[in-house]
Formats: C-alpha cells, sequence, structure tokens
C-alpha cells in the first residue's frame, strides 16, 4: 500500500508541472498540444478463454487460458479498414500445462474478419488461424476501444476462444467518438385527459383536422422516393394522390393542388376545436370565437416552439418512435401552464381545451408515423412548420430570419464584413491569411494533397509549404524580438484524405521544419532544393533571434521545436471500436467511414476584438487537383462577430479527439468579451452603410457522426417557408437527397420557382457509377413530377426545372461564358420569363459578344462540344429569393454595374486585391438596392427576402447523416452577393424535361447499379 501512495505521488509530480505548463502562453514557456499524426503500427495486448477439443480420436475440451501480446500494420487506409496485417506472440495454459506461440494473419475491420496461421511451440507445428471481430459497445467492451474476438483454429478436434484485445500506448481509443448513434428522448409518465362530455361535437372536427394534416404532409412533403426503374410507373400513385381532391376541399381550377387552402381550412378547424372546448357550444363549420382563436394561436406557438422545432431540429439523426411522444409530453405540459394563466375557465372547460391540444399532438404523431412508413429511415423525418405556421407568419424578411433562428437554436449577427470570391482566388487568399496571422491560424480542411492523380508530390500543396507555412514562421521569427509572440499555426485534416492522398508526405515536414526534409526522390530535385533553401532561412531566423535563443536557454529545445512547427492535427482517427446498426440498411457500419469535411480557413478569431482575424468558408482544398481552368467552385471570405463560434467549434474538435480542456491550445481557448463588444458592432453598422459591408449571418456546422446537424435544419426551414413566387436555385456537385428535393418540389406546389442543377458526367467532380446513378434516378423523377405537375405548377406560378451543367468553356474564359450564358437565357422560353432583365444588359452583352474572339456556342442539344472543355461543378451553395425581391430587382438599370463589377472580379481573379474587387461588387449592390428600394413602397419592402447559403455541405445523404460540413448563411441584402453568379451557373446549363435528353448528360445506370446505389447511398 506504502509502494502504491508513493507511487501515485511520483505520477502527480511529474504530471503536475506538465498539467500546469500546458496551461500557460507559449511566450511564457507552455508547450502547445496538437493530436499529431496517427501511427503506422498499432500494438495491442489480448487475453482469453475457451477450450481445446483435444488430440485424440474423442472430441475431449479441456478449458484453456491465453494471453498474448500483438501489433497491427495497416495494408491499406485505416479509415476504410479493407486489409491490414498483424502479428502475435501468446502464452497459453491448459490445465497445468503451459504453451506458448505466434500466429500472423490478415485483418479486415470492415468484414470484421480475420484469417492466417498459427504456431504452437509444444507442437512444433502450423494450423490455420480464424477470427470475427465484434466490437460489442461503441467505445470498447469495456472502454478503452477493447473489442472481442471469437478465434477458432482447426487443429485435431479444434481450439476455440473468446478474446478481448486491449489497445496499447493510445489513449485516445475508444473516445473519439459519441458512445451513442441515436437521440433518446424520455418519456415521462404523464396522464391522459380524459375525453371530455358533448366531446362528439369535437369528433367531425378532429376528422376534418387529421384529413387536413395529412393532405399538407403529402403536398409539402412529397414522397418522390420511390424505388424502380421506370420513374412514371414509379410516381403514377404519388401523381394521383396529389391530384385527388380532399374531400373537405371545394376544387378550385385556379389554385394547383390547393395547398394554402388546405393550410386555411386546417388552421381554421383548429381554431373551431378550441372554440368549441371553451365554450361547450357547437361552432359551424368556417367560423370561431374569439376565444378559440386565442387558445389557437397559444397551441400553435407551443407546438411550434416544444413539439416541432425541437423534433425537425434531429433532422439527420437516428430516432425512435418515442421521440416526438417525450417532446409531447413536455409541449402538455407548456400548454397546461399556459392555459391557467391565459384564460380563466371553468375547470370542465379547461380540461376540454386541454383534451382538444393533446388530440393535436395525436394528430402530429399520426403524421409522424405515415412518414415514417414513407422514408423508412427516421434520419429523414421533418414534419411541415405549416402544421403550426400560416401564410402570414412567414411573409416577410425579418419573420422568416426570425423562424430560421428558432429553428436551429442559433442567432444572426449584424455588422459583419463578407467578399464573395471564385475558386481561383481562394488559393492565394489562404496563402495570404496564412502569412496575415499574428497569434493563430488554422486550415480547418478535408484535403491537402502529398501528391496528386499520378502519384507526383502535389506542386500546389508545396506551394503551401514554402510560400506559406515556412516563409510566414520564417518573418515572423524575424519579427519575435520585437512583437515577442509566435503564431501558433494548426492543420485539421480528416483522416481519410489525409491517407487516401498521402498528406504523410508534406505534413511530416511541417511538423519538424527545422531538422526534417520531405521524402522525395531524385526526379523531384528542384522541390527538394526549394524545401532544403527555405529551411536554412527559418534557421537563420531563430538562430539571429536572441529572444528565441534565451528562451530556449530555459525552456529548452523541445519548447524551441514546439514553436517552430505546423500543429497537425489528424480528426476522426480510425477506431475500429465505433460501430453503428443505423447507418446501412440491414448491417452495421464501422463510424470510420464518417468524415470531416468541412473546409474553413481562419486565424487571429477573437472575443476581444470582433474584427480581428477573417474566416474563408468553402467547398475547396488544396492542390493541383482544385487548380485551373476545370474547377468551378466559390468561397465565402468574412469577418465580424459571425467568427466567434469557430473557436468554439474548433475546440470540440480538439476535445472530441481526446485532448483534455488544460491542453487546448491557448488562442483557442475562451476568453471574455470586453464591455464594449456590442458598441464595436454598432460603430461598424453605422459606418458602413455606404460601403454594402454590413452583413447579416449566421455560421453553421454539421457534427461529424451523430451530432447535431443545423445546416439541415437551415435548408429545409428554408425550403418550407420561402413565400409563394420566390425563387431558389440549388447548383450542387452531388444531387442525391430525395428528401431536400421533396421539400423543394413542396414549395413549388406552393407556388415557388425551383432550380434544381447537377453536372453532366464530363462535369462531374465524383462520376463514379454510384454518384450517377442517384442523380439519373432522382432527376429522372423530377422530370416525370414537372411534367405531369405541368397544369398545377401554372396555377400557381410555381416551377420545377432540371438543369443538367456542362457549359463547354473553361472557368477562366469569363467573356466566353457570359455570352453563352446569355444567348441561352434568351433562347430559352423559361429562362427569358425568370430572368426579365433590362435593356441595359442586352447592350452590354452585344458589345461583349463583339469583343469576343470566337462567337461561343452556347450549350446545346447534348451540351457537349468535341474537344471543349468541361469544368467540374463543386459549388455547393443554395440561393434564395422572394418574389417581390427578384422580379422587380432584374428590370433596374443598375444591375449593369454589378454585372460589370462582377466580371471585372473575374478577370483578375489572380491578380490584385481580392477584397478591393469585392468591395466595388458590394459597393454596385448597394447602388442597386438603394435604387431597388426607392421605387418600392414600404409595405413592399417588407415582402423582400434574400438568403444565401455557401460552404462545403453537398446536397445528399452523406452530408444529411454522417460528415462534418460548415456553411456561411447570409440573409437579407447580404445575400444578394451571389444574385450574377447563380445567373451565370443557371444560364450555363442544359434545362431538361424529357427523358431521353436526360439520358444523354447522365447515362442511365444499370439495374444492379441503381439497386446498390440505392443500397449503399447514404456512403457515398
Amino acid at each position: 500500500m506504502r509502494r502504491l501512495v508513493l507511487l501515485s505521488a511520483i505520477v502527480m509530480a511529474v504530471a503536475g508541472p506538465a498539467l500546469a505548463q500546458d496551461t500557460l502562453p507559449p511566450w511564457l514557456g507552455g508547450l502547445t498540444s496538437s493530436l499529431g499524426q496517427p501511427p503506422r503500427r498499432h500494438g495491442y495486448a489480448s487475453v482469453g478463454l475457451g477450450f481445446d477439443g483435444g488430440r485424440g480420436a474423442q472430441f475431449e475440451p479441456d478449458p484453456i487460458i491465453v494471453g498474448g501480446l500483438g501489433i497491427t500494420k495497416d495494408l491499406s487506409n485505416p479509415v476504410t479498414s479493407v486489409l491490414a496485417g498483424s502479428v502475435e506472440t501468446f502464452l497459453s495454459a491448459r490445465g497445468t500445462v503451459v504453451d506458448g506461440g505466434a500466429r500472423a494473419f490478415f485483418v479486415s475491420t470492415a468484414l470484421r474478419l480475420s484469417a492466417g496461421i498459427e504456431y504452437r511451440a509444444r507442437d512444433d507445428r502450423l494450423a490455420p488461424f480464424f477470427g470475427l471481430t465484434m466490437p460489442v459497445r461503441r467505445g470498447g467492451v469495456f472502454g478503452g476501444g477493447t473489442l472481442l474476438r471469437a478465434e477458432f483454429v482447426p487443429r485435431d478436434k479444434g481450439i476455440a476462444r473468446l478474446s478481448v484485445l486491449v489497445p496499447i500506448a493510445q489513449p485516445r481509443a475508444g473516445r473519439t467518438r459519441p458512445r451513442s448513434d441515436r437521440i433518446d428522448v424520455t418519456v415521462r409518465p404523464s396522464a391522459a385527459i380524459a375525453r371530455p362530455a358533448g366531446a362528439a361535437a369535437l369528433d367531425s372536427v378532429f376528422v376534418n383536422i387529421r384529413a387536413a394534416a395529412d393532405r399538407i404532409e403529402d403536398l409539402l412533403v412529397p414522397a418522390l422516393d420511390v424505388p424502380g426503374p421506370d420513374p412514371e410507373q414509379a410516381l403514377a400513385p404519388l401523381i394521383a394522390r396529389l391530384r385527388a381532391a380532399p374531400p373537405f376541399l371545394q376544387p378550385d381550377t385556379n389554385q394547383g393542388l390547393n395547398i394554402d387552402a388546405t393550410v386555411r381550412f386546417y388552421h381554421a378547424e383548429l381554431a373551431r376545436a378550441f372554440s368549441i372546448a371553451a365554450s361547450g357550444e357547437r361552432i359551424p363549420p368556417g367560423t370561431s370565437t374569439s376565444q378559440g382563436d386565442t387558445l389557437a394561436a397559444r397551441a400553435r406557438a407551443v407546438l411550434l416552439e416544444h413539439a416541432l422545432f425541437p423534433f425537425n431540429r434531429l433532422l439527420g439523426q437516428n430516432k425512435t418512435d418515442e421521440t416526438l411522444r417525450g417532446l409531447s409530453v413536455r409541449a402538455s405540459g407548456t400548454f397546461a401552464r399556459e392555459l391557467v394563466a391565459l384564460e380563466p375557465l371553468r375547470p370542465e372547460r379547461e380540461a376540454a381545451v386541454q383534451y382538444v391540444f393533446q388530440e393535436l399532438l395525436t394528430v402530429i404523431d399520426a403524421v409522424r408515423a405515415g412518414a415514417a412508413r414513407t422514408w423508412h429511415d427516421s434520419r429523414l423525418l421533418w414534419l411541415p412548420l405549416q402544421l403550426a405556421l400560416r401564410a402570414e407568419d412567414y411573409d416577410t424578411q425579418e419573420k422568416i430570419d426570425r423562424l430560421v433562428e428558432r429553428a436551429v437554436g442559433r442567432s444572426f449577427t449584424n455588422g459583419n464584413r463578407v467578399w464573395y470570391i471564385v475558386n481561383a482566388q481562394f488559393q492565394s487568399e489562404v496563402i495570404k491569411s496564412i502569412r496575415d496571422a499574428r497569434a493563430y491560424h488554422v486550415l480547418w480542411i478535408h484535403d491537402f494533397r502529398g501528391r496528386n492523380e499520378l502519384g507526383e508530390p502535389d506542386a500546389q500543396s508545396l506551394r503551401f509549404v514554402i510560400d506559406a507555412y515556412l516563409d510566414a514562421l520564417t518573418a515572423r521569427v524575424r519579427a519575435y524580438d520585437s512583437v515577442r509572440v509566435l503564431p501558433i499555426y494548426m492543420v485539421f485534416l480528416d483522416q481519410h484524405y489525409y491517407e487516401a492522398n498521402h498528406g504523410r508526405l508534406w505534413l511530416d515536414f511541417l511538423e519538424h521544419p527545422l531538422d526534417s526534409l520531405p521524402k522525395l526522390d531524385q526526379r523531384f530535385a528542384g522541390f527538394r532544393t526549394r524545401v532544403r533553401q527555405a529551411q536554412l532561412a527559418l534557421r537563420q531566423a531563430v538562430d539571429d533571434s536572441r529572444l528565441l535563443q534565451a528562451e530556449a536557454a530555459q525552456y529548452g529545445g523541445a519548447w524551441l521545436r514546439n514553436q517552430i512547427k505546423v500543429q497537425v492535427n489528424i480528426t476522426n482517427p480510425a477506431d475500429p471500436s465505433f460501430w453503428s446498426r443505423g447507418l446501412m440498411p440491414g448491417i452495421g457500419i464501422p463510424d470510420n467511414v464518417m468524415r470531416d469535411h468541412r473546409k474553413i480557413v481562419f486565424y487571429d478569431v477573437t472575443e476581444e476584438d470582433p474584427y480581428r482575424g477573417l474566416a474563408i468558408y468553402t467547398g475547396m482544398g488544396v492542390g493541383e487537383h482544385y487548380t485551373g481552368p476545370t474547377w468551378e467552385d466559390r468561397a465565402i471570405m468574412a469577418q465580424g462577430p459571425v467568427l466567434i463560434t469557430l473557436k468554439e467549434q474548433a475546440r470540440q474538435v480538439l476535445l472530441g479527439g481526446g485532448l483534455s480542456p488544460a491542453e487546448i491550445p491557448y488562442p483557442l481557448r475562451p476568453r471574455p468579451k470586453p464591455d464594449n463588444y456590442e458598441a464595436q458592432i454598432q460603430a461598424v453598422i453605422a459606418g458602413e452603410r455606404g460601403t454594402g459591408q454590413n452583413q447579416r449571418a449566421m455560421e453553421l456546422h454539421n457534427l461529424t457522426g451523430f451530432g447535431d446537424k443545423p445546416i439541415n435544419v437551415t435548408k429545409a426551414t428554408l425550403y418550407t417557408l420561402m413565400p409563394r413566387g420566390s425563387v431558389i436555385k440549388v447548383p450542387d456537385s452531388l444531387w442525391g437527397s430525395a428528401l431536400y428535393a421533396a421539400l423543394l418540389c413542396g414549395s413549388a406546389l406552393r407556388g415557388v420557382r425551383v432550380l434544381f442543377i447537377a453536372p453532366s458526367l464530363e462535369s462531374a467532380p465524383s462520376a463514379g457509377w454510384p454518384q450517377m446513378a442517384l442523380a439519373h434516378d432522382l432527376f429522372a423523377r423530377l422530370i416525370v413530377l414537372q411534367r405531369a405537375l405541368r397544369p398545377e405548377l401554372a396555377d400557381v406560378g410555381g416551377l420545377i426545372k432540371t438543369g443538367i451543367y456542362s457549359p463547354g468553356f473553361g472557368v477562366q474564359e469569363v467573356d466566353r461564358r457570359f455570352v453563352a450564358a446569355y444567348r441561352n437565357a434568351r433562347r430559352t422560353p423559361f429562362l427569358r420569363r425568370l430572368f426579365p432583365l433590362d435593356t441595359c444588359v442586352d447592350h452590354f452583352m452585344v458589345v461583349l459578344a463583339g469583343q469576343t474572339a470566337e462567337p461561343p456556342a452556347a450549350p446545346g442539344a447534348t451540351g457537349v462540344n468535341v474537344g471543349a472543355i468541361a469544368p467540374k461543378l463543386h459549388l455547393k451553395a443554395n440561393f434564395f429569393s422572394t418574389g417581390q425581391g427578384w422580379d422587380s430587382l432584374l428590370t433596374r438599370p443598375e444591375l449593369c454595374g454589378v454585372l460589370l463589377a462582377y466580371i471585372s472580379q473575374l478577370h483578375t481573379a489572380d491578380t490584385g486585391d481580392v477584397r478591393a474587387r469585392s468591395d466595388l461588387l458590394l459597393l454596385a449592390s448597394r447602388q442597386l438596392e438603394d435604387s431597388f428600394r426607392a421605387h418600392l413602397t414600404k409595405g413592399q419592402q417588407q415582402h423582400i427576402a434574400y438568403y444565401l447559403i455557401v460552404g462545403s455541405a453537398n446536397q445528399d445523404y452523406r452530408s444529411m447523416f454522417m460528415d462534418g460540413e460548415a456553411s456561411m448563411l447570409m440573409s437579407g441584402w447580404s445575400g444578394i452577393i451571389g444574385l450574377i453568379d447563380f445567373g451565370l451557373i443557371a444560364n450555363l446549363s442544359i434545362w431538361v424535361d424529357d427523358l431521353d435528353l436526360l439520358d444523354q448528360l447522365l447515362p442511365p445506370p444499370s439495374g444492379f447499379h441503381r439497386r446498390m446505389a440505392r443500397w449503399i447511398r447514404p456512403l457515398l
């Protein structure tokens, strides 16, 4: 016991100073911790029990105990877990007989299987070895990443064992993911409200309410996700159901499918139910009492806040049948509490009112159950917000903003500065941000390529290594004696892409820039020379710094090396102890398939000053793959209070990866805001009105794995709530989410004009047959739906249009692209109507066409020109405008100024000051806004609304369910920044309304490919 106490004291004495040192800033001797890079080999111990069947003619099993040590080396990407090799040594005891041996075998974590050979010393012979690994519990059988392995050796009568595998020197094993893979909401016991006397009068009302609620679900979330090779046959039942007039409404041939009338009827009947309950009298259809209206309004508010919003907030996460019921208990309690304060009612009337609310919750749960039968996946359940909202509740920018905030549980911030940049500008802006950082810099990216597609060292990544990191380190070391602070440079990179694209090549060097060199063969001696020269300059700067040398003498060489490096954090490390049955239908899948797909760059963001530092949100990575004329992508560069949540998100990743709170890098730790924080923001808002740099924005993150998914919720909320007449454009490289498509189709049936845009096979960044099969399957159904419901869509002014992006021009051919887009817009009837441009645009484009060297061919019947460049559409963005904000805006002559500013920005994408060019675009946009608003009444201005979402999240199930994603949502005039660009993308697309043309642009999959793609789509 005394020895144990002494040992504990020694451990505390050793660990204590290290912990204290971690809490200090680096310039006072503190060390910066990081997750580092994963080891190439993994050690483990094993201990197990089993039996040996004996060696004679009879099966005579004897118990055995076995223990050993092993090491595993990955032979493929450890994240995909296809193949690894293991070697183990072991000792076993059978009674008093002790034996030893070794085994060597191959392991497939993805299949959970092991196979190889086992050698036992007493027999001096080899025998086959087979194993089946079972995670059993998320995070490990006993925690800590421990696994259970069933083993069998077919020697003599056979040896069977059950062993526990315990990771060695892997302190983060079993700690990098949540222990639960679903959302459990406890259903508290509650007494049901008894059916009140005279409830017969309510029965017919609730028949109508149930029918209307089911109809709202059918119309606003139409069940597009119907399997089958023939889209017309697959959707025939849905189309017939949508066209069937409900019994509670008189059909109105001028209102399409009567969605607005159905929602009004639902809310009217709800008010009538509360009127009957409160008064105890019969109320004729179509009427209600003022007291009933008040109670219905309160019921809608409670239903929205305590049932619909919390349930929909779980979009993309696993739920149970009890989730909504648990929320409903809380909603009932809130309504009962508010009812007491709201209306003085007799006890029997109060009970009747509570009964009506209880029945309303039962209706909502029935809608959920119907949706569950339709979508067959709890992650895809979305309850239409119209079950608690009327059209007048979301008809202005301010109202929609408030609803979005409540839906996601986050707030917009004002006073932000935002710049819209194209892919050519992204790479140079990231390098500039690394050089500009003074306190810290985070490159949070999904891809930092070590080698390009040819297997050669990636030249663009080398540019980052030398021109960004080494140059920045050298410059900051040279300035250290005067500024006395070195920036902390951090890279966050998901292990999947790190392994797949050989990121270790450059990151090994960046972790040890003073005393290592990248391993390059002689063909790339020039690369090695460049690195060596930059390294020598850095070493010289370190040697010349009197302050660094003095501090290194005090704190040691390890402290110095910790300061002069890039802190590498490889996130989501492969961990076979995390397995979920809910990821794929019918089978379990390891969490390793989940990735952090976020692409963010930020530096010096702090609570002390909302305008210090900057961030970039993008869909791009670092490497040659993301540059040149064939990459079509965009990014948002931002500054202001919206960015402060980035530090919190970074901390979550590091804590989830296994760092302790004391190990969080010093500049990422939370700081108190100064008293004048809000005053700083208000001063910027007041001073920058004329420049256009007063942007309203919200930062959003889908957490990797089973965490919150606010990007999903934001998209679904806007798809559901954009008012009739609005325009929504959704270009995406991976259109695969049938739920998103259903919500957008529901909006179109209300009268919203929706443009779906996907790349052709030639323009798809991910052109594998599974991704293309899903896109073809979905777009075929959209074409069938819009053709079948063309009259109904026309009645309400709605559009469902499917565009295939295939321009035939490189992204750097600016003038040719704009002229081609203009010609396509003028010859395509629906585009002419959708883009009612002022004549100044016509004159401008005629002049531009005359200056173009070759008359460009607009996208043709197939959209593929012989020998043409096929830019890869990698854009992940959504644009929204209300009808009042769209139709009149495009007729303004000031639009030409915005067009000219954007074309100028594109022409100078590789040169000049990006922010200055983008500011000119903002200024032109502000002039357009001022002129536009001056011609509108105050009432008309209230109905103008814009939104823009830009980031890393695709329109597919992987982004919805599994991957970490980041997006920036801009509200109000901030969203108009993408107006011209989204018009360009739309008008460079081929608009397809028949299946034959779709088959030319997206080759139809075989039946096998279609079925396989549907089955594995969460993984694509």
